[in-house]
């Protein structure tokens, strides 16, 4: 219980004996006593302040010696405190009276005290910062101070008219001051004036402050007045000002090397300009205090020479000033000097303090040279990352530079005590730059400046030795001591951030990843990087935002910033790029590829076949299945958007069976932000069917509702809330281009025959740009093989061609082929419906020859890059060595929705055998030519062949036979009868040559025709060589029969196995 008592005893004595004081401490008046002069000519006003802004209530003890009036700034708080208070003295009377003021604190009620003594003036003087005044330089200001009959100085004499006069200096044989000396109004000068000293000028009074500036070398007497009546028995002030040029000795200190020289350099400051005085002059000359350290040359008088160790000064005169001196110290000398005189202002002469020592060592220092505003976005942002003010990098020893940039590399000498030598001109270092890593661009004589510029990153090092120093007879005296220096640096590649300049929209999709941000990308420095926003200009916020990766955020609709990448160990390696943000107005599709290929039946459409191309930007890639389609938005500007892939974009295709549009937004290449049309996204598109379509993209512009986010595809403009923008852009979709005749893409042909070769799929003409579509044929023999054959390659007769529309066909006509006005006739092969080309070649030597088919357009101004397919066949020409005959007989017809009937319908014939053939209906014999190779041929148009159909007997074996309507058949060759149209379907028709035979009377003409073929043949390896042909021969007995009948025809089975057997009974059976 005790120690408890013991305890707030302690506390109670702490609150009763340091509690007043601490609340004191916290509540402070800014004076406690102040002077004033009585009120004679106008009410002086003095203005007391309280401390941290506490609001006090005021008062005055006597109003009749002082009064106090509350400051409410910038407006009232409360209607009855202030923290400030204005105290005038209005009392009339030279005798002293006292007064206090009170400020009460309104919240504790704690009371603040300040004394307010006012009384007569008795004496006056006038302050001054210096007595000598430059010539035509800045303005002295002159201050009178004030004291009372006990010396006490008057707190303020703001509003107390004085008058200043300019006198003559009668022992510098002045008489007219105002030839050396002018006052100057504050309205006129450079300078801000107090208030009071405004309010006087503006009445054409002067106050207790005044600016007086020189106007000739010389002294003159500047004197001041009270000028109220009342202060007539107060003394006017005096004091005397020396104007004299304002000469400057320069280097004013210099540390130098045994005889080397060093040339002083005199300048005048003059107010607008400096001014250069040459030595030896009339005016200025150099005085040496110990000429055994140091002398003076005499024929330039500005020239030093370091003679011996040691220190001294050289000190700066001017005639004109130490003349006049002269004559005033002299005047002064002869009269006896008062208490009340002038004394004679004390003069500092312009001085150069020089030691002369012995060198220890070098020291090497870098200043990077500013040539860009790059430089200056480096140190903001060193400032912001450090939050402090950056040092500045013009005098450094961070050793680290980049390709490309300038430096000037300095190298000092010192002395044993770290004290800088100063580099003159005949001191001789001799300086070793690798010329591997650096093109000097400029030096000085002496080499200690060195303008570099780093070529190639690196760490080297600039090696430098003292040699000497070069005497007056232009002799090198070495130096006895031996001062070398290393300086090791690193140079790294230049921090580039590209692009360079990005513009990105004000408007866009709210996303937390990074998918759809701008990325900068930063390389050199060493690799790593700090990202910075900066506000583009002035006073103003940045507009994006970037992290650490370099990913750039839109905060602002519009402006601009500047984004520094920085190298984390040496932030003075630093790019930037300049970011705008503006808003979209124009949608516009980038003119580039507009054509896809169509998969083929067994690749697969899924989306997830195309997810490689989606993850990275390269739009260079070669896959002919994917369209990458670029997207341009332009601001109001005109300018093309950077990236847009935040902006809520529609893309959808007129025809979507045509062409499908991948999810996947894709960054474009990054280019720098000029007037050209440049891609902000690029998208990915697929062919499902071959066929032309537009691609549509929409935008709505920002206003209206926002809540509705998909436009009125209706085409009905009343539903939509905002106004949209949209552009199209025209795509095709072709198949890959295959042959339809010969199917392998390789054909093999009689010499001097011509092959009709057709194809199909490839680019199509379009719709409107029919003209820029081309076909041709290539010959590639020779090319890949390195050397030219001998032989003749086949020529090309006709070069592809559309085929013309056959009447009559039963092939079906693609819909998309149809409306492009294709002008040929469009056939449907055996897997889909597409368009037939031809083109023909001819034989003119044996051998093999490789061409190359190529299909596309030329460029235009809807597709601007146009497709070109090609493809390989081969052709070998053959010297026809071999004929056979084929027999096609007639295909029974089976009941329909059953299989066709698994007869062969070609057999080969010859002539040891009769094929039986029913007499029902007519049938075809085909001729099958080989080549010397035994390969079949597909064209033997240049055989000439005859045929004859003959009775098979012995006697009359030449006779034709009258069992056929045409005993001399003519032969039918594919390729002719499909180009013009003389066939009604290919499918049933053989691709050889070939004949009808066509029994006389159907079911009653039977027996046996003896088929002769005769063909002549050319045995030259070259078509163009004439000689003599041989012929060749073939024969086949053919016996005509009536056709078979099963009688019940119900009883007759037919079954795909071996061993699975039928008995049935036959009728009418002619041959067995």
């Amino acid at each position: 219980m005790g120690s408890t008592s013991a305890v707030w005893l302690v506390l109670l004595l702490f609150v009763v004996f340091c509690g007043p004081g601490v609340q004191s401490s916290e509540f402070r008046l800014s004076d406690s006593k102040i002077l004033l002069p009585y009120h004679s000519f106008a009410p002086l006003n003095y203005t007391l302040y309280g401390s941290n802004g506490t609001c006090y209530e005021w008062h005055s003890g006597t109003s009749e010696v002082a009064t106090v009036t509350p400051l409410f700034r910038p407006s009232p708080s409360s209607s009855h405190c202030s923290t400030e208070a204005v105290v005038t003295a209005v009392w009339q009377s030279p005798h002293r009276a006292v007064t206090t003021i009170y400020g009460k604190v309104a919240a504790t009620g704690h009371v603040m005290k300040c004394d307010v003594i006012v009384d007569n003036i008795q004496r006056i003087e006038i302050g001054t910062t210096t007595q000598e005044l430059y010539l035509h330089n800045t303005p002295e200001s002159l201050t009178v101070v004030a004291y009372d009959e006990y010396g006490n100085t008057f707190s303020t004499l703001d509003g107390v008219p004085f008058e200043w006069r300019i006198q003559g200096d009668s022992y510098g044989g002045v008489v007219d001051g105002h030839g050396v000396l002018r006052f100057l109004t504050w309205a006129e000068s450079e300078y801000t004036a107090p208030q009071s000293i405004a309010n006087l000028e503006s009445k054409g009074l002067q106050g207790h402050i005044q600016l007086v500036g020189g106007l000739v070398t010389g002294s003159a007497v500047v004197s001041v007045s009270l000028q109220e009546p009342v202060y007539s028995t107060v003394p006017p002030a005096q004091v005397r000002l020396l104007v004299m040029a304002n000469a400057q000795l320069s280097p004013a200190l210099a540390y130098l090397l045994p005889e080397s020289r060093l040339q002083l350099h005199v300048h005048v400051v003059q107010q607008g300009s400096d001014k250069v005085i040459r030595l030896p002059s009339p005016q200025y000359h150099l005085q040496v205090n110990d000429t055994n350290v140091v002398d003076v040359d005499p024929q330039d008088a500005s020239t030093v020479t370091a003679k011996q160790y040691g220190h001294t000064d050289i000190k700066l005169l001017d005639r004109n000033v130490e003349e006049a001196l002269e004559n005033l110290q002299k005047a002064i000398h002869d009269h006896t000097l008062g208490n009340d005189d002038l004394r004679l202002p004390r003069r500092q002469l312009p001085t150069s303090l020089i030691h002369v020592v012995e060198p220890a060592y070098l020291g090497f220092s870098m200043q990077a040279v500013q040539t860009d505003d790059n430089f200056n976005f480096c140190q903001k942002a060193i400032t912001v990352a450090t939050r402090q003010p950056s040092v500045s990098p013009f005098a450094t020893r961070s050793w680290v530079m980049e390709v490309g940039r300038q430096y000037i590399i300095q190298i000092d000498i010192y002395d044993q005590n770290s004290h800088r030598l100063y580099p003159t001109d005949n001191v001789r270092l001799e300086v070793n730059v690798p010329d591997t890593h650096f093109h000097l661009l400029n030096s000085t004589e002496n080499a200690t400046f060195l303008l570099l510029q780093p070529t190639a990153s690196g760490i080297v090092s600039i090696e430098a030795k003292l040699t000497g120093i070069v005497n007056k007879d232009s002799a090198v005296i070495l130096t006895k001591t031996s001062v070398v220096g290393v300086q090791q640096l690193t140079i790294y590649p230049p921090v580039l951030v590209f692009p360079s300049t990005v513009l990105l929209p004000g408007i866009t999709r709210t996303t937390d990843s990074h998918t759809d941000l701008f990325r900068l990308r930063a390389t050199g420095g060493s690799g790593h990087y700090n990202w910075i926003a900066l506000p583009g200009r002035a006073n103003e916020t940045a507009a994006v935002s970037v992290n650490h990766e370099g990913y750039v955020s839109v905060v602002q609709a519009f402006g601009d910033a500047v984004v520094v990448a920085s190298s984390l160990s040496n932030p003075q390696l630093c790019g930037s790029a300049r970011v705008i943000v503006s808003s979209p107005a124009v949608l516009k599709f980038v003119p580039g590829p507009s054509e896809v290929v169509v998969p083929s039946s067994h690749r697969t459409h899924s989306t997830d076949d195309y997810q490689h191309i989606t993850d990275h930007s390269d739009d260079s890639g070669d896959d002919r299945f994917v369209l990458t389609v670029g997207l341009a938005v332009l601001d109001v500007q005109g300018r093309s958007l950077t990236d847009c892939r935040a902006l809520d974009i529609l893309f959808q295709p007129l025809d979507a069976s045509v062409i499908k549009v991948l999810p996947e937004r894709v960054a474009a290449r990054a280019q720098n932000v000029t007037d050209e049309l440049s891609a902000c996204m690029l998208i990915h598109v697929v062919g499902l069917a071959v066929g032309f379509t537009e691609l549509e993209a929409i935008f709505r512009l920002p206003g209206g509702n926002p809540s509705s986010q998909t436009p009125n595809m209706s085409g009905d403009d009343s539903g939509l809330s905002r106004p949209s923008v949209s552009t199209r852009f025209a795509i095709a979709a072709y198949r890959d281009i295959s042959f339809y005749d010969p199917v392998s893409a390789s054909t093999h042909v009689a010499l001097g025959s011509t092959r009709t070769l057709l194809f199909q799929e490839g680019p199509q003409p379009w719709p409107l740009e029919p003209s820029t579509y081309f076909a041709k044929v290539i010959s590639l023999t020779g090319i890949n093989s390195g050397h030219i054959t001998s032989n003749i390659p086949p020529s090309v007769r006709q070069q592809p061609y559309g085929l013309r529309s056959q009447s009559g066909s039963s092939r079906q006509t693609d819909k998309h082929a149809a409306e492009s006005s294709y002008p040929g006739s469009v056939y449907k092969s055996s897997n889909s419906a597409a368009l037939l080309s031809a083109f023909s070649m001819r034989c003119e030597s044996a051998g093999t020859f490789r061409f190359a088919l190529e299909v596309g357009h030329r460029p235009s101004a809807r597709n601007v890059a146009p497709m070109t397919m090609s493809t390989v066949f081969t052709i070998v020409c053959h010297v026809v060595s071999e004929l056979r005959l084929a027999l096609h007989p007639t295909i029974p017809k089976t009941v329909p929705d059953t299989p066709g009937c698994s007869l062969p319908n070609d057999l080969m014939m010859d002539t040891s055998s009769e094929m039986p053939m029913p007499n029902t209906a007519p049938f075809l014999v085909s001729l099958l030519f080989f080549g010397d190779s035994g390969q079949k041929l597909e064209a033997v148009d240049s055989v000439p062949t005859s045929v004859s159909l003959l009775v098979d007997s012995g006697i009359t074996r030449s006779v034709h036979s009258n069992l056929v309507v045409n005993p001399t058949p003519s032969l039918v060759y594919p390729s002719k009868c499909l180009l013009f149209g003389w066939c009604e379907d290919l499918s049933i028709l053989p691709s050889d040559p070939h004949f009808v035979i066509e029994p006389r009377e159907p079911g009653y003409s039977t027996g046996t025709i003896r088929i002769h073929v005769v063909a002549r043949v050319n045995q030259s390896h070259s078509f163009s060589l004439l000689r003599t042909k041989a012929t060749l021969q073939a024969e086949s007995l053919v016996r005509l029969i009536r056709w078979v009948s099963v009688q019940p025809s119900d009883r007759l089975r037919l079954f795909h196995f071996s061993n699975v057997r039928s008995v049935c009974a036959l009728s009418m059976l002619s041959y067995i």
